[in-house]
């Protein structure tokens, strides 16, 4: 079976321009005070894990063989490519340069031309893909029938790291886990105990000294010190799981991590997570329930999960 492939839309935001869009939504905000609490992707993009782009393998065997696993499991997944086209993927620290050339038989698909300062980059992730188009199927709000386990959990510490390649960044949580409502048998997570959670996207600290970030754009990173309802897969290849999905429960309210994203359309894939906003946790925590006794159908075409090997097929 061939690889599916999917075009991640990332979008660097850089800390040169976080106190003015900081400044700008506080003036906005007071000017026309909104109906509920910011949504978390409006809270979470100015403050994100930070990976060094020359950081040092660490030290302990153990530590080292669990970081190049899950480094691989980011790297450009075309075998055919040579280190040199390899390279020119890498993540730079600015996108003044030109793009760079397509290896053959690549595309670069963007459904956002209008917007300002968005790079597009070939890369399929090792879970849930982050669908850029309108005529993707839709996600699930509550994907049950895709997670191999779905905790509550509040996030004590957060760390991002680069694929073995440099091409890509990736960050990595660490939850308290609270309660278990779904667990796996091949995959089982405690009540009580520490677990980590994965996922694209992060910050790069340059040589310069300058901080990149680089998240997919309607996908949010959980935040240290908040609390969630996470929907997880699990990856044999990296040992953990990565978020298919989560929501931050807040004084109450949820308030989902992925949604349409700033250049999006209400036909976006990402729009089923908006039935949850500022919604009553209570109420939210009793339909997860639900939806876990009786899982909602896939998607037409196939909800798009890989994994996959890196440059193989499915498995």
């Amino acid at each position: 079976m061939s690889l599916r492939r999917y075009t991640l839309l990332l979008v660097p935001i850089f800390l040169l321009t976080a106190s003015v869009t900081t400044a700008l939504r506080s003036q906005k905000n007071s000017t026309h005070p909104p109906a509920s609490p910011p949504p978390v992707s409006e809270v979470s993009e100015l403050d994100v894990p930070i990976a060094d782009f020359n950081a040092l393998e660490p030290a302990d065997a153990n530590e080292r063989a669990k970081r190049r696993a899950r480094g691989k499991r980011h790297n450009l997944r075309d075998k055919n490519l040579n280190p040199e086209d390899v390279a020119r993927f890498a993540l730079r620290e600015n996108d003044n340069s030109p793009n760079p050339p397509i290896p053959s038989g690549k595309k670069r698909i963007s459904t956002q031309q209008s917007a300002p300062h968005i790079n597009n980059h070939d890369y399929s992730p090792p879970v849930v893909a982050g669908a850029i188009t309108d005529h993707t199927p839709p996600e699930t709000a509550l994907p049950t029938h895709i997670s191999d386990t779905v905790v509550i959990g509040a996030v004590t510490d957060a760390n991002a790291y680069l694929s073995e390649d440099k091409t890509d960044v990736y960050s990595e949580f660490a939850v308290q886990v609270e309660e278990v409502l779904k667990s796996s048998k091949d995959a089982k997570v405690a009540t009580g105990t520490e677990m980590a959670a994965l996922r694209p996207g992060g910050g790069v600290r340059f040589p310069s000294g300058k901080v990149r970030k680089f998240l997919i754009d309607g996908r949010s990173l959980p935040r240290v010190g908040g609390r969630y309802a996470l929907f997880l897969k699990y990856d044999d290849a990296a040992q953990a799981f990565y978020i298919v999905t989560g929501y931050e429960l807040r004084n109450g309210k949820v308030f989902p991590l992925d949604g349409i994203p700033r250049y999006g359309s209400e036909n976006h894939p990402f729009a089923s997570y908006g039935k949850y906003i500022n919604a009553d946790e209570a109420a939210f925590l009793e339909d997860v329930r639900r939806a876990i006794v009786n899982p909602p159908q896939p998607a037409p075409g196939g909800y798009p999960i890989v994994p996959s090997n890196p440059g193989g097929g499915v498995r």
